[in-house]
């Protein structure tokens, strides 16, 4: 019961949090914005006593169903958002970063108390090593993706001599795409990282390579959209739109390789 309540001061926590960072946003006049980057830490710390008081009660890490996954890659994608904040000195994206983290935490309750996977194969070093590496890596490219469709907001607005709000107050083009490509870059090494301990894992339990099935084989696409982007950032000729276009494009193959083919395709893959 104490587990259930504290999710819900969490969710408060997240929704205070994203209101102070839109007031900075949008009423930067008005000083209770700049308290935004505390309650984040707040919200963070509380986050995680909660993924650590999970643990204790369950006497396992909290990832083996919808509700702790989803719990679990907030965690690591608010975190992320932090770190790039304090490097970055912009605090100005914190409201979208954080919105979408209120509503998908939000989301997730509904699956609060849900039974875990109950396949025994699913537990041990490496699948745990597969399973957060790969949490890390959706929190990373998902950042990438909202950052990339901030640049896109923004350029739209430029292009179209339309210098509104986000003109005056979104970080520039060059920062938001530098944020972007930190962001990528966090989360393809984790995907990489996630990647080779699933086959491991695989191999160990099924003895099979995954790359015959449909799923790790369109994660293994979406891990090479990647790295081509991020090695295409290194060549004189190539934009910051085409960038944060191909990040989209590459961010919208990681939702139909971890969610249509779920239903579209037979995959050993499923949980």
């Amino acid at each position: 019961m104490m587990h259930e309540v504290l999710a819900f001061v969490v969710l408060g926590l997240y929704g205070l949090t994203t209101l102070l960072y839109l007031l900075r946003f949008f009423r930067p006049e008005y000083a209770l914005g700049r308290y935004g980057a505390l309650a984040l830490r707040l919200t963070l710390f509380v986050h995680l006593a909660f993924i650590l008081l999970a643990w204790n009660h369950l006497g396992r890490l909290p990832l083996h169903n919808r509700f702790e996954m989803l719990s679990l890659v907030i965690f690591c994608y608010s975190s992320l958002y932090l770190i790039l904040e304090w490097r970055t000195e912009q605090r100005e994206v914190g409201g979208f970063v954080l919105a979408l983290a209120t509503v998908f935490f939000g989301v997730s309750l509904f699956a609060l108390g849900q039974p875990a996977a109950a396949d025994q194969t699913l537990h041990g070093p490496v699948f745990t090593i597969h399973v957060l590496a790969l949490t890390l890596a959706y929190a990373g490219l998902f950042l990438g993706f909202l950052f990339s469709v901030l640049y896109m907001l923004q350029h739209y607005e430029i292009k179209q001599r339309r210098l509104g709000v986000f003109y005056q107050r979104l970080p520039s083009l060059g920062m938001l795409a530098t944020m972007s490509n930190h962001a990528n870059s966090v989360g393809w090494t984790f995907l990489t990282v996630g990647i080779i301990a699933g086959s491991i894992w695989a191999k160990q339990v099924w003895d099979i390579n995954i790359f015959f099935d449909p799923k790790p084989a369109a994660t293994l696409i979406v891990w090479l959209l990647y790295l081509v982007n991020l090695l295409l950032r290194l060549a004189p000729t190539w934009t910051h739109k085409r960038s944060a276009q191909l990040t989209l494009f590459s961010f919208c193959s990681l939702l139909f390789a971890y969610g249509l083919l779920t239903f579209l395709a037979s995959s050993s893959h499923s949980f």
